[in-house]
């Protein structure tokens, strides 16, 4: 058998005597013109108006996601700002912010976000930032108490498109929606409020209905006003598959159950090694964010099995909460304790996320970016090759069964 997936912006692959089975994304048709695929979303609004509902507005604010995910960017904004020049809005009357939710983001370019001939068509360019209380604003409190807080530039312009893209969520169920806001462009405080109600059971991975979660998150969407939506749903080559546009809840849903059809997959049995990569750049560009395949490697490892996490992660660690916690503790069931006694905090949260997989699975990790004491402070076995990785995994595992998932970020299994 012959093992390959993502690494970086390239692949690592390695041929045995596996016996296994490669657990991938649905076939999906993408459209020959991806352009016209946002135009069409454009042009047939869901529960919505359209984008004459924007016309002659003095003030726009555009969000859009930060370099965590791969949204194509350019695409979408290149028809936005067309259809919004139709309406006689131009580009000195527009606000594009960079919703960077808790993420640093003093590494990031506009120019490699949106493309470099369309810095200029904006009047400003924001980068959110959520720990700058001078430029929030303070819109109440959601029902289970979360308060809400909003970039006020957002808050101030008088018409606001969200964009994004729409792909599985460890906790929030799936992305995109309201998000771009409540989370991309919220207050700390809001965040933290906010994903402190992942500890309950029914915050998971490709869950809505009855998520605290998400719905807390479309409360604050309904308080913070999204005038319009335009969400995407790619494939693991970063594609257009789907666009989704007009009425920010019905939109979203409508771009959830495409994604439902191609990103849930039936897993014909629990693994007794799993070989997982985030799926490449930008999903392995630190730990921080590879995190969430070592959830999803987990849901198909049997109780006793190993997890071959493959991301290269020359970010590092990626946050400093994460690693000042994970260095903290000696094992990871005291990771557990802390975080359950001591309550929610971003980059904390992750690192109990890490600990919880830590704790049950054998980890094997593979990069040749991270150093030996990252190594120690993970509380894993790291190598720098995926053959060692093997090797480890078939000495330890009690079976020979192996799952391989290639895009483990980009999935929700679905286990019978």
């Amino acid at each position: 058998m012959k093992i390959e997936v993502p690494y970086g912006d390239g692949t690592l692959k390695v041929t045995g005597k596996f016996s296994g089975f490669y657990l991938l994304p649905k076939k999906a048709h993408p459209p020959k013109n991806p352009e016209a695929e946002v135009l069409r979303a454009l042009e047939n609004p869901v529960s919505h108006k359209g984008m004459a509902e924007l016309n002659g507005a003095e003030s726009v604010a555009i969000v859009i996601s930060d370099e965590t995910r791969p949204v194509p960017n350019s695409l979408i904004l290149n028809s936005l700002l067309s259809k919004l020049k139709e309406q006689g809005i131009g580009g000195e009357n527009i606000t594009l912010l960079v919703g960077t939710g808790m993420h640093e983001s003093k590494n990031l370019s506009i120019e490699d976000l949106v493309g470099e001939e369309l810095v200029s068509e904006f009047g400003r360019i924001v980068f959110h930032d959520a720990m700058d209380s001078e430029n929030l604003a303070y819109l109440g409190r959601t029902s289970r108490g979360t308060p809400i807080w909003v970039n006020k530039h957002y808050f101030q312009a008088e018409k606001r498109i969200v964009t994004g893209m729409i792909e599985p969520h460890q906790f929030v169920g799936y992305t995109g929606g309201a998000k771009g806001v409540a989370i991309g462009l919220g207050g700390v405080e809001t965040i933290e409020t906010n994903h402190s109600l992942m500890l309950d059971e029914k915050a998971k991975l490709g869950v809505l209905e009855g998520n605290p979660v998400r719905e807390d998150i479309d409360e604050i969407g309904s308080v913070a006003r999204i005038d319009f939506l335009v969400n995407v749903v790619i494939d693991y080559r970063k594609g257009l598959l789907k666009a989704v546009a007009g009425d920010w809840l019905e939109a979203h849903r409508k771009g959830v159950e495409f994604a439902r059809d191609i990103l849930e997959v039936k897993t014909p049995f629990l693994a007794d090694i799993v070989v997982a990569s985030p799926g490449g750049y930008p999903r392995d560009l630190n730990v921080y964010q590879a995190q969430k395949a070592l959830a999803t490697a987990e849901i198909v490892s049997k109780p006793d099995g190993v997890i071959v996490l493959v991301a290269e992660c020359p970010g590092g660690l990626g946050d400093e909460a994460f690693e000042r916690t994970l260095s903290s503790f000696s094992s990871p069931s005291e990771i557990i304790d802390y975080f359950r006694e001591t309550g929610f905090k971003i980059g904390v949260h992750k690192a109990y996320l890490w600990a919880k997989t830590v704790a049950k699975r054998n980890v094997i990790f593979v990069s040749d970016k991270l150093t030996s004491r990252d190594g120690e402070t993970l509380k894993i076995d790291l190598v720098s090759d995926l053959e060692t990785a093997l090797e480890k995994a078939v000495k330890i595992s009690k079976g020979e069964k192996i799952l391989v998932l290639p895009h483990a970020s980009s999935i929700v299994p679905i286990v019978n």
